[in-house]
């Protein structure tokens, strides 16, 4: 049985030296990696790939340019009408949008939710009405939100570890340091202590 049939390595006669195998001419002809070698050819690459694409921008400049002038003059209006009407459909999508996440807010804020972000994004805003500067229908919504999800809001005397269930003494510098939210959670005292600043 030889070793080729056992699927063993064949190995060497006892006293005899391993035979030496000769590099061939594609080993010896290797270049051999150095660092900054490719660091120069990573910059030539980059110089190259800077003008394809500097020379890319001209020809499409280039080819808009040309098109514009192909273009009647009833064509070039054409396309600046539907480019403002793109843009003016854009910005009001932007405002509407803005106009939402302020009354959303204001609301969440005053309903007691501890995250008013969870108020933006759990309610329906396509069904929030916005006309002009007005927007309708966001107090009934976060009502709906806080009645299915009470948990989202602040429980009012409920004991915390940050709000023991002792009454605790707010001060002005403490109203100073608060955030807004944290000021419309706790406002009654708020109130009592500006009220006896005064």
């Amino acid at each position: 049985m030889s070793d080729r049939d056992t699927g063993l390595e064949p190995t060497q006669p006892v006293g005899q030296e391993p035979a030496v195998t000769e590099s061939t001419d594609h080993e010896q002809d290797a270049p051999t990696l150095d660092a900054d070698a490719i660091k120069a050819e990573l910059a030539r690459a980059r110089k190259e790939a800077a003008r394809y694409r500097t020379e890319l921008r001209k020809f499409q400049d280039a080819e808009e340019e040309r098109k514009r002038a192909a273009m009647s003059d009833a064509e070039k209006l054409q396309a600046e009408y539907e480019g403002l009407q793109a843009r003016y459909a854009k910005a009001e999508a932007d405002r509407r949008e803005a106009l939402i996440r302020a009354a959303v807010t204001a609301a969440a804020s005053n309903a007691g939710f501890v995250d008013v972000e969870d108020a933006m994004r759990l309610l329906p805003t396509e069904e929030i009405e916005v006309d002009g500067d007005r927007v309708d229908g966001v107090d009934e919504l976060v009502a709906q939100l806080v009645a299915s999800k009470p948990y989202l809001t602040k429980r009012q005397g409920a004991p915390s570890p940050t709000n023991p269930s002792s009454p605790s003494r707010l001060t002005l510098e403490a109203i100073k340091r608060m955030g807004p939210q944290e000021i419309n959670a706790n406002w009654d005292a708020v109130q009592d202590v500006l009220s006896k600043q005064r």
